[in-house]
């Protein structure tokens, strides 16, 4: 029997169009990234076409030794696929829903070291170090909204030198992937901001915690820093700053904690 190269391209669309689609349908059902799922799909396209091209030449010249194998690789190929986005889509379910108690201002006290701000709920601590901190009710209405449909709450206050003080809260941080998530996210929204010019990050995991630290260059020329820690439980914090000067605040980031008030 003739072979047919028309067939054979024939053959090898049809192989990558189901490598693709299995990506997209995880990405349509929001089960998977749309761009991590387009990135893993698409390293399966040229193996699965090279493969598809041996198979459909065994298949139009009658090679059982060459078709055969060809076909079991696919569908192991395949099956490999699908396993890795469903351990994608297990680690990317998403953040858990907030209470209103989570979603509460931090209440600021007086101790014995200073004054504190402290969420109880999600168990965030910040020592002010001396920063006076005025609640921005006004700025508040801007940036909640949209921190909550991420499950993330926020509260932003203005610093006496003129610098806004952003703390954020949220839930479902409990492994070193779920912060890569956190900076991801913040990368993306960067790179589509044009009022951010640079911005360099690190994540540090120490086991079953984690910080993560972030700094961008904005065009106005402000610069805006943010250090976020996890607990043990899951539950995040974050501090960011935007002024001038970022190492006047470096100590009100550094003292934030996410293990209680106490």
């Amino acid at each position: 029997m003739t072979f047919s190269w028309k067939t054979a391209l024939l053959h090898a669309a049809i192989v990558a169009a189901v490598f693709l689609g299995v990506g997209l349908l995880f990405a349509i059902a929001g089960r998977v990234n749309a761009e991590r799922a387009g990135q893993l799909s698409g390293g399966f396209v040229v193996p699965s076409v090279i493969v598809a091209l041996v198979w459909s030449f065994g298949r139009q010249t009658r090679r059982p030794g060459l078709a055969y194998p060809a076909a079991a690789l696919l569908v192991i190929m395949l099956g490999f696929e699908l396993i890795v986005l469903a351990q994608m889509a297990r680690s990317s379910r998403p953040l858990p829903a907030l209470t209103e108690a989570d979603k509460a201002r931090p209440v600021m006290s007086q101790t014995p070291g200073g004054t504190i701000l402290c969420q109880s709920a999600l168990g965030l601590r910040i020592q002010s170090g001396g920063v006076t901190l005025t609640p921005a009710n006004d700025l508040d209405e801007k940036v909640g909204p949209s921190l909550a449909r991420t499950n993330l709450a926020g509260w932003v206050y203005r610093e006496a030198g003129g610098d806004i003080v952003t703390i954020m809260g949220a839930r479902g941080f409990d492994s070193e992937r779920s912060l890569h998530s956190l900076v991801t996210g913040f990368m993306k929204s960067a790179s589509a901001n044009k009022n951010i010019a640079q911005t360099n990050q690190r994540i540090d995991w120490q086991g079953d915690h984690g910080t993560v630290t972030v700094a961008s260059d904005l065009s106005n020329g402000s610069k805006m820093a943010m250090r976020c820690v996890s607990s043990p439980n899951g539950n995040l914090g974050c501090v960011q700053t935007i002024g001038p000067d970022p190492a006047r605040l470096e100590l009100l980031r550094n003292s934030l904690s996410a293990t209680g008030c106490r």
